[in-house]
Order: structure tokens, then sequence, then C-alpha cells
């Protein structure tokens, strides 16, 4: 709702957001990253400015919805990113939030997690390796 009317572009919202309010894709957040959890500052996902794109490489890690979003063939989720060094005393500086299609080239469902009682949605691990995003799936600012 609030994030999406905000902050992205209107390529997202024709893509993603318009198909989700009828049923047919489905959205979800890939934040958390093995090692580090939720804490941003730990994050080892890159995106990296290639003329209008990026270029992601990373895993995220007990991701609510990835079979749902694989089965529908429509949607993705809002992961976060490091796009430029932080310096040590603001390390949570230099994050980007993007929209990840689970259609793009480069990525993977590598895991899925059948413990802690999840019965009502899949969880599971998904790679992204040389992802190109074109610069329309940018959530706000980039840092």
């Amino acid at each position: 709702g609030f994030v999406a009317d905000k902050y992205c572009s209107e390529r997202v919202r024709d893509e993603c957001i318009r198909p989700s309010i009828k049923g047919e894709a489905f959205i979800g957040i890939g934040t958390t990253e093995a090692g580090g959890g939720s804490d941003v500052a730990a994050f080892k996902t890159t995106a990296k400015k290639d003329g209008n794109d990026w270029i992601v490489n990373g895993e995220k890690t007990y991701i609510s919805g990835t079979e749902e979003c694989v089965h529908l063939g429509k949607g993705g989720f809002w992961i976060t990113a490091r796009t430029s060094p932080a310096p040590p005393e603001a390390s949570h500086r230099g994050m980007t939030s993007f929209y990840l299609p689970m259609t793009a080239p480069g990525v993977e469902v590598s895991k899925r997690f059948d413990d802690m009682g999840r019965m009502g949605i899949s969880c599971g691990a998904f790679t992204m390796k040389d992802v190109r995003l074109p610069n329309d799936y940018l959530m706000g600012e980039e840092g």
C-alpha cells in the first residue's frame, strides 16, 4: 500500500502492484540474510550501477512466500542491497531498496524450509546471480 504508492515507479505498479491487487501476483519482503538476519548493516547483497541498470548479487533466506510467487509466475520481493560503501560509524548507510521480480534471469529459489510450524505460507531462500534490474525497479532513492 503506502510504500508502493509513495516509492514505486509506474512500471512497478503496472507489473506487480496492480496484478497483486487482483490476486494475480505475489509481493513479499525479502530482506533477511544468512549471518545477518535482519541486521541491515550486515547485509552482503550488493547492487552495482551499470548504465541505466543495476546488477544484483546475493542471497536472501527465511523469506515467506517464495513458492507462492513462483507458482503464480508474477510478482516478486522488495529487497535491500548495499549500493555504496558506508563509513564504520554509519554502516546502515549505502543501502538501497529494489523490486526484484522472481522471473528475472539469475534469480533462483535455492531452499525450502519446512520447519517452525509454517503451514499457511511457504518459507525459503533465493539467490541472485548477476541479476540485471532496470533503474525503474529502484524503490525510492539510492542509499
